[in-house]
């Protein structure tokens, strides 16, 4: 009996901790955003997965998704480690891979020899469309362009976080235009499998080719239908997704709004944010 009422006290804490680690994103203005979160089908243990959007000065835009190795309240602990340290070094630093490499000294002084994490952190300007980020050991992201429908990998270029205190991180550039489509996501979703064969890159790129039209808000939640059906309704890791997309041309431009097709609202909806 002492041992279950421990382990439903930690289930209940490491819970507690997911739900501050998903909290919805903020709407920003010029970005349409869906965000989702999938715990694995047959896992008691909440996962390291979290997600972070938040603004910045100058009208930017902050961007993370990681996941943290292990299950439970330890890596939950971990995870919110890594996302509040970064809500931290991001507003006081312009360059991402000098905020990240702060995260990673943080992440090493306070965790385990064996934990690690990977991440994704960018900076966006949803005025100009610039994005600066970097890929941490995590699945790469992709971009779908509007104007002809092109598939664009985000490149991995940085060690995970965790491993080593004078790791070198590198930050990458990269366009938006607007209606441009970002697509981030945790490896649960690039490695779910059937049978011997994972639904991977070659799944993702067709998924976002396929439902571009729709509202960026229910794209996460239907990336997730996509893989349950191609799994056979198994999840063997946990997932978290974020779609962002861009709508608003420069204002010196005049171009005004440029937002998809309205749909109806899901779960995965930032309050009041456009869609």
């Amino acid at each position: 009996m002492q041992n279950a009422k421990l382990y439903q006290d930690q289930r209940a804490l490491s819970l507690h901790l997911q739900q501050a680690l998903l909290s919805p994103p903020q709407k920003v203005r010029g970005v349409s955003l869906g965000h989702a979160y999938e715990s694995a089908t047959a896992n008691v243990e909440v996962g390291g997965d979290f997600y972070d959007f938040f603004s910045l000065s100058r009208g930017r835009v902050a961007i993370v998704i990681g996941d943290v190795s292990g299950k439970g309240v330890d890596a939950a602990i971990l995870a919110s480690l890594v996302k509040n340290g970064l809500r931290a070094y991001l507003a006081e630093e312009e360059n991402v891979a000098t905020a990240v490499a702060k995260a990673n000294r943080l992440f090493i002084r306070d965790s385990p020899m064996a934990s690690f994490a990977t991440l994704f952190c960018g900076i966006l300007d949803p005025e100009s469309g610039d994005l600066r980020y970097l890929l941490a050991g995590h699945p790469p992201g992709v971009v779908r362009r509007r104007k002809d429908g092109e598939i664009v990998w985000l490149v991995v270029t940085s060690p995970v976080i965790g491993m080593f205190e004078d790791a070198v991180y590198r930050e990458e550039e990269l366009h938006l235009a607007v209606g441009d489509l970002l697509l981030l996501y945790t490896d649960g979703i690039m490695e779910a499998r059937q049978d011997s064969s994972m639904f991977g890159e070659e799944g993702i790129a067709g998924f976002v080719r396929e439902s571009y039209t729709l509202p960026t808000r229910d794209m996460p939640a239907k990336l997730l239908q996509a893989v349950l059906s191609y799994t056979g309704g198994q999840l063997a890791d946990d997932a978290a997704i974020l779609s962002i997309r861009r709508t608003r041309a420069p204002l010196a431009e005049g171009t005004g709004d440029a937002r998809p097709a309205a749909g109806r609202r899901s779960q995965g909806t930032a309050a009041g944010s456009p869609t």
